[in-house]
């Protein structure tokens, strides 16, 4: 069940980013003509004030169709046409000298304003035709490029309102990490009582622990008293509390026997704190409740934790080029689910849900196209040149963005695999 259930929390923040991109095109004016929940072919679909809502048979989150993300270049247009007529025979001789007319009309048009006009007569000698698979597809593309041509298509927007819309999607995802880590860190971050002895997990050589016979095998009853019945945070705080000085320890050797002692911390390796020596590998647990703060301590934590988790994944990524080590910390959606099971045992399936969203949030803003963070950077080059960015440099820049987004993939992909195999 939990893999079920990051799955889903994955699958509706990708269709929330969608949503904001559609919600945000709807406010400022620019064309929306389909917004999908999963990926055609539709298993249901309905067309409502000229949009197309449908729900998808492929779920893999969702889509926003906004036509005309480059203004549309005549010549290309009329390969297009000509592309979605082959293999058609216009048995009308007058439906063939009228699509020649018109395709003649949209390759010598001076732009896309003097598009509409022939690309309509074209879907007129479609709709004249016996109905197939061919022509519905024909009509469908010829669509497309009415579409882009369209008052409201998206590159006949001012840069604020294509800006807008593009940056709705990873802020969608912002509030939501936000929303989602404020609420848990105000209410619902689990209290535990420990029910058990403390395992060990390592002691160090030559250590007060060593010497006192303390082994890996060993379990700890007592730290300055019981263990037993104190919560997690109890505990840290006791050990906080005597780092550095003498402590009582009480615990159970491999064989069953009952040891009591006091240990005297000291230097290690001459130069570092005063140690004991050993280090705890858990202990039993029962959540008993909830942790009570106040909203505002939830907002708070929720922002320093924002803070630190898209420092911690942008440095991660900038260290991906010179260290081994950060490559093999790479993950992917792959891995988002396998540690579900000790997201639930632990009582963080918001929290975790909530990081997702903001990591959603953080790589989609990364500056490579066809990321939204790409479209933005290239709308700033575009503020300061005052003038679009040719489309074959957008294009070539998409090509190196592509191609470094897969290579991530492959290697998270890869890191996944290699930590589910053991």
């Amino acid at each position: 069940m939990p893999y079920l259930a990051v799955i889903a929390a994955l699958i509706v923040l990708v269709v929330l980013h969608e949503l904001g991109h559609f919600l945000a095109a709807r406010a400022v004016g620019v064309r929306a003509t389909k917004f999908y929940v999963f990926f055609p072919p539709a298993i249901f679909k309905k067309s409502i004030k000229g949009v197309e809502y449908g729900i998808g048979s492929i779920p893999a989150g969702g889509f926003v169709k906004l036509p005309g993300m480059f203004e549309p270049v005549p010549r290309e247009s009329a390969e297009r046409v000509r592309w979605a007529m082959e293999g058609i025979d216009l048995a009308d001789p007058k439906d063939a000298l009228e699509l020649d007319a018109a395709l003649r009309r949209i390759d010598g048009a001076a732009g896309a304003d003097q598009l509409t006009a022939p690309l309509r007569e074209v879907d007129d000698v479609l709709a004249r035709q016996p109905e197939s698979a061919r022509i519905t597809t024909a009509r469908s593309r010829v669509t497309g490029l009415l579409d882009d041509c369209h008052p409201q298509a998206y590159w006949r927007a001012d840069l604020w309102r294509r800006m807008v819309v593009i940056f709705a999607g990873p802020f969608v995802n912002l509030v939501v990490a936000f929303i989602a880590l404020a609420i848990f860190y105000w209410a619902l971050v689990p209290v535990y009582e420990i029910s058990g002895p403390l395992r060990v997990g390592e002691v160090t050589k030559q250590s007060p622990a060593e010497e006192a016979g303390i082994t890996a095998k060993s379990e700890i009853t007592g730290w300055n008293g019981p263990v037993e019945g104190l919560t997690t945070g109890e505990l840290n705080d006791r050990v906080d509390d005597g780092r550095g000085k003498s402590t009582d320890v009480a615990w159970v050797d491999a064989n069953g026997a009952t040891h009591t002692e006091t240990l005297v911390p000291r230097s290690l390796d001459d130069e570092g704190p005063p140690l004991i020596g050993v280090a705890f590998a858990g202990a039993d647990q029962e959540r008993v409740g909830s942790e009570d703060h106040t909203l505002g301590f939830g907002a708070r934590t929720a922002l320093e934790d924002m803070r630190a988790i898209s420092w911690g994944n942008l440095t991660g990524l900038s260290k991906l080029f010179f260290e081994s080590e950060a490559r093999e910390e790479v993950g992917s959606v792959v891995g988002i689910v396998h540690v579900a099971d000790v997201v639930e045992e632990n009582d963080r399936l918001l929290w975790y849900a909530g990081v997702i969203s903001l990591v959603l949030a953080v790589m989609n803003l990364l500056p490579l196209l066809p990321l939204d963070g790409g479209h933005l950077l290239f709308g700033c080059f575009e503020a300061i040149r005052r003038r679009p960015v040719p489309r074959a440099v957008f294009e070539r820049y998409s090509m190196v963005g592509i191609g470094l987004v897969l290579v991530l993939f492959m290697i998270g992909l890869t890191n996944d695999i290699g930590r589910i195999r053991g």
